[in-house]
């Protein structure tokens, strides 16, 4: 069925004009919902929207639950949803106008009503509320269930002349936005982990490339969705900057790994879109299912192209997932330029753990009522690890535990690593993974942060490969007779929040098997949030991480010294100290020393010249202390 309509430019001279012409015909006062196939929102109520253009017209029906809405409310969600619409409006002094509704039929053809000036006035749509012109602004014009809104008709019943010829309404039911949805099943990048994805698109002038981001919240910003992709992927590089109180994004660049760089070339913003239709950049939620895209088009302003200095911006490019990173930023195996492995014979190891006390795990978390783990045993984690025997270990199985406790001596932050953990691994590339804590009381354990960038888009099998440049602070990393280094320094930090603990005197490194699986309900995951991605289900007797020991590099005797021996030896004077103390050590290497109570908090330090130091007392409450140079220490007591 066809129907005629008519298209005007309709200015303030011209309907006065018009009132001397003889009336028309008020007709096509409705459009029924049934006949709308192209449907938008949700609700009981709906209303239909018909847009007349030059050469043919276009109808939406928009569902919503409130009792009324204005005509403003209705186009702006159509707007949102449908990318290829774009409302242009303009407050002419009695309210706001319509002053052009455009259509982008394709990359290349957009329908629009020109602005024209019609008696030396701005020319603007008007419209009809179920057949009957409204003299009200489309920002105050009110509808409710049932109605019928058109605009490019004549909007008050009497005839005028018209720019535009008679047309025919099409019903024609307009396509699903062009580019809006890029399904998460095409995507092979992803980034972040939890239950709830979107697509995050980017579009440059040479290439366009998109990403899936997991998240567990409700909703998530578009910038924390940009820097969980810049936490995951580190070709990518987002940039933002504060403009009127707004985070603007100023650039995003990518480099491929073939080292070419794509970025915006120009200081022009990036105009974005939320599944096709306006967003509001930055600051924009995300939720499950969205699609957001950065560097097409300004939605809203009518352009095909964003235009900065001479660079113009395809409207749409074929999209890609990035090619995933052949090597990740981390070192490599054993035996590669840059790796941290440490061989159970390298001679600056002083001592092996002590004891061993394990909790097993289960062979198989996902299994109800799973057989724990029992090869080994507690002994096969203490004393020296050996460079080609990989039998003397213990399984830990599924999330389970292994405490390594030191009594003759304390790990203690010095120079580099500090300690390494040692696994069983046959190769480089079948890694089972655990993490890393340490305690001072055996009570309170701060854990090393860990990070694993293997993909989680499929899991890594029983026998699966794990490649270690994408682990790092994860105990497994290298195969057997190597250990991972793990450095002290890294958690310096955590003495100012974690009551009793200090990276001076380490007692206790208690390892934790990753549950390699990547079903969220029974996954581990890293510092950052990411699934610990490593073979999964081991279901034998020697599942889960194989621990065969830990070597301490830096260590110092437990408790204090009185008249340490050797080259290292320290001599203070005067000891007791009351105002200062100087101290001596005759063949040390370090650059400082450093005092201590006996909480392990360190209170002060000064440079060594020529091998001493000195500290000033005053103020320091009477007691007992500890100097420390390199790994040797001395009691110094202050009155």
């Amino acid at each position: 069925m066809k129907k005629i309509f008519i298209l005007s430019a309709i200015c303030m001279m011209a309907c006065a004009l018009a009132a001397q012409k003889p009336a028309k015909r008020v007709d096509e006062a409705t459009l029924d919902a049934e006949h709308i196939d192209y449907w938008i929102g949700t609700g009981s109520h709906s209303v239909v929207l018909a847009i007349n253009w030059a050469d043919t017209c276009l109808a939406w029906g928009y569902r919503f639950e409130a009792d009324s809405l204005t005509v403003k409310e209705v186009i702006d969600a159509i707007d949102q949803r449908d990318g290829r619409l774009s409302a242009v409006s303009q407050d002419m002094g009695w309210g706001l106008m319509l002053t052009d509704i455009r259509y982008r039929v394709s990359a290349t053809e957009e329908w629009h009503l020109s602005q024209v000036l019609v008696g030396g006035y701005d020319a603007y749509w008007h419209l009809k509320l179920n057949g009957t012109g409204a003299s009200l602004g489309y920002a105050v014009a009110k509808v409710g269930d049932g109605d019928f809104i058109k605009f490019g008709d004549n909007a008050t019943g009497y005839y005028v002349e018209e720019t535009y010829d008679y047309i025919f309404y099409d019903e024609v039911t307009p396509a699903e936005p062009y580019d809006a949805v890029i399904a998460a099943a095409d995507i092979r990048y992803w980034t972040g982990t939890g239950s709830h994805a979107v697509v995050v698109a980017v579009n440059w002038a040479d290439t366009c490339l998109a990403w899936g981001v997991r998240f567990d919240d409700d909703a998530i910003t578009v910038d924390s969705a940009l820097q969980i992709i810049a936490q995951g992927d580190s070709r990518f590089v987002a940039s933002s900057y504060l403009a009127g109180g707004y985070k603007m994004l100023g650039n995003i660049t990518f480099t491929s790994n073939d080292g070419v760089q794509h970025d915006n070339p120009t200081s022009g913003n990036w105009w974005s879109t939320l599944n096709g239709g306006t967003s509001n950049g930055l600051q924009q939620l995300l939720t499950d299912g969205d699609f957001f895209k950065w560097g097409d088009y300004a939605i809203g302003l009518g352009y095909h192209y964003t235009d900065y200095g001479g660079v113009r911006y395809p409207d749409y490019m074929s999209f890609d997932a990035p090619v995933l990173a052949a090597r990740g930023p981390f070192c490599d195996s054993v035996g590669t330029a840059g790796t941290t492995a440490i061989a159970a014979n390298d001679r600056r190891i002083q001592l092996w753990a002590d004891a061993c006390t394990v909790e097993r795990g289960p062979q198989d978390i996902a299994q109800a009522g799973s057989a724990a783990v029992s090869y080994g045993n507690d002994r096969d984690a203490t004393g020296t690890v050996s460079m080609t025997d990989n039998l003397s270990v213990v399984s830990l199985g599924d999330g389970g535990r292994a405490i390594c406790s030191f009594e003759r001596l304390a790990i203690t932050n010095g120079e580099g690593p500090d300690f390494a953990v040692y696994e069983n691994s046959f190769d480089d590339n079948f890694l089972e993974l655990a993490f890393v804590e340490v305690s001072s009381d055996g009570t309170t354990y701060v854990r090393f942060p860990a990070t694993s960038l293997t993909r989680t888009f499929e899991q890594t099998g029983t026998n699966g490969s794990t490649d270690p440049t994408f682990i790092n602070n994860l105990a497994g990393k290298y195969r057997n007779g190597y250990g991972t280094p793990f450095d002290l320094e890294e958690l310096r930090d955590s003495m100012n929040v974690v009551p009793g603990f200090s990276i001076e005197e380490i007692h206790f490194v208690r390892i934790v098997d990753v549950v390699g699986t990547i079903d969220p309900r029974y996954a581990t995951r890293d510092a950052f949030g990411h699934i610990v991605n490593d073979p999964y289900p081991t279901p034998f007797v020697s599942g889960g991480f194989d621990l065969a020991g830990v070597g301490v590099i830096n260590a110092t005797p437990i408790g204090a010294i009185d008249g340490v021996e050797g080259n290292d030896a320290i001599s203070l004077y005067p000891n007791p100290a009351r105002e200062q103390v100087s101290c001596h050590a005759a063949h040390t290497t370090a650059t400082h020393a450093d005092l201590y109570n006996l909480h392990g908090t360190r209170i002060d330090s000064q440079p060594i010249q020529s091998g001493s130091a000195t500290f000033r007392l005053s103020g320091l409450p009477a007691g007992v202390y500890m100097l420390r140079i390199g790994a040797t220490a001395q009691k110094l007591v202050v009155r």
